[in-house]
């Protein structure tokens, strides 16, 4: 079985690790996380996510057609 390494994937789990750190020091009191900069924060975190998930190509591109335009058309 092959398993193919998922960079997407692994930027949304740093991603989630490092939000979950964040909010757990805000709890124990290491410094104060406003609603706003948490917000921020999972949107940065979301907008991260996506963009690495669209650099990653997971399939491959199809080679340009060499023939005539139309004459796949059958």
């Amino acid at each position: 079985m092959s398993h193919r390494f998922d960079l997407a994937s692994l930027a949304a789990g740093i991603a989630v690790i490092v939000v979950g750190v964040l909010l757990l020091v805000d709890q124990d009191g290491g410094f104060a996380l406003s609603f706003g900069v948490v917000g921020a924060l999972l949107a940065a975190v979301i907008g991260v996510v996506l963009l690495v998930s669209g650099l990653t190509d997971t399939e491959p591109s199809q080679p340009p057609p060499t023939g005539p335009p139309g004459a796949d058309e059958r």
